[in-house]
């Protein structure tokens, strides 16, 4: 007989409208706790193969007009005006510079916003994600070498990223190899192997979809994608304890639950660019010559993140899984998606959505109760939303989630 992936323990509905009040709080505590510059990955939970957080990559340019910038230029300008400026008092460059930098993460707040709203959702990914294409063939019978090559084929940055996976030296010692000098994609999916593909691959197409070189994010993208990664494979756990028949997918679901949040983070320093540069142009034209010069010292700050998150992060998700062409053989996926995206129940929730929230849980507590920052009071409530027991979340940190097993 299989096992429930609901605890047995059956609560009033008092009590559960008090559990989900506390985890609103709960998820708030960990939004601020991802943005945070106080708070680092535990680097033990990491796992160095599939994280790109030792060897930040350049970033993507998204527009060519990121190249060189309006906001450079007007910076360069205004610190070669104000070196002829007499020294003003400490305390009143203090005040106007708390002033102006207030006017400018408004001003940022609201270029963000904008920019999720109103772009074209498929301009705000980096590279094209085929998660649906290898959705339609990989839980299944149909999985095979030919068709993961031809969908390395599509995406060079997911070949490379195979091959970087297949020579470097800790899988290979992982697999019980010697490090071999292999250059064909399709020699390295048989190197790795089909069911070790079915589970990973959702993992390396999603390390293009995440800047990680820029330094205004340098704290937060890593506990970004860690998050990402726990939820994804720790989903997948929750589908095995109770036998589901493609645990696997649930690597799918977390990693791409996670998109909105990669967007918003990838978007941070040029929507920053954008108001910093409003900002002057508008003190230029006013003539407020102090205030001008005062944005030379402004500099990007997080502040705002966790209410652009708590926004629209789940918005943004959805608009991404809405440009998916979903079939009949993986509709399911989409529903379990959208399930955690609009909040429905976890009692009313297919398996697969159940799973997902309860990955989600655990990753939550996990890495907050390892920085001590989550509320020792808030657990039971974050239990009881999520319908799982502590002894869960006790086992599933004995196997090391953070990591993948090949």
């Amino acid at each position: 007989m299989k096992t429930s992936i609901y605890t047995e323990k059956r609560y009033r509905p008092s009590g559960l409208d008090d559990a989900k009040r506390i985890s609103e709080q709960v998820n708030s505590r960990f939004t601020k706790w991802l943005v945070s510059q106080r708070y680092l990955v535990h680097q033990k939970d990491v796992d160095h193969l599939l994280s790109r957080e030792s060897d930040f990559c350049d970033s993507v340019i998204l527009d060519e007009t990121e190249r060189v910038g309006e906001q450079q230029r007007l910076l360069l300008e205004c610190e070669q005006a104000r070196v002829k400026e007499k020294r003003l008092d400490a305390q009143t460059r203090q005040e106007r510079y708390k002033m102006v930098s207030e006017v400018v993460m408004k001003a940022a707040e609201a270029v963000l916003s904008n920019t999720l709203n109103d772009t074209d959702v498929n301009k705000l990914i980096i590279g094209t994600p085929y998660f649906e294409s290898f959705a339609s063939f990989a839980y299944g019978q149909s999985l095979d070498f030919t068709k993961l090559g031809s969908l390395c084929a599509l995406s060079n940055s997911l070949s490379n990223s195979i091959l970087d996976l297949v020579n470097n030296d800790n899988f290979c010692k992982k697999k019980g190899y010697t490090v071999r000098n292999i250059r064909d994609a399709k020699t390295a999916i048989g190197f790795i192997g089909i069911e070790s593909c079915r589970m990973i691959f959702p993992v390396i197409m999603s390390k293009q979809l995440l800047k990680w070189s820029d330094k205004n994010t340098k704290i937060m993208v890593p506990k970004v994608w860690q998050s990402a990664v726990t939820t994804a494979n720790v989903t997948r756990m929750r589908l095995e304890d109770v036998e589901y028949k493609e645990p696997d997918i649930g690597v799918l679901l977390g990693m791409m639950r996670s998109i909105g949040l990669f967007i918003i983070s990838n978007n941070f320093t040029s929507s920053f660019d954008e108001a910093l540069t409003l900002v002057m142009m508008d003190y230029k034209e006013k003539k407020m010559r102090d205030e001008y010069f005062s944005c030379a010292d402004v500099t990007p700050k997080l502040e705002y993140m966790p209410t652009i998150i708590e926004k629209y992060e789940a918005i943004v998700t959805k608009k991404v899984i809405e440009t998916f062409a979903w079939d009949m053989n993986t509709i399911h996926i989409k529903n379990a998606l959208l399930e955690d995206i609009e909040d429905v129940p976890i009692l009313e929730r297919s398996v697969l959505g159940a799973a997902l929230a309860q990955g989600k849980a655990f990753t939550a507590f996990d890495m907050m109760d390892k920085s001590n920052v989550f509320v020792t009071k808030h657990l039971p409530y974050w239990l009881a939303h999520h319908q799982i027991e502590m002894s869960t979340f006790k086992d599933i940190r004995s196997r090391n989630p953070g990591k993948f097993e090949f």
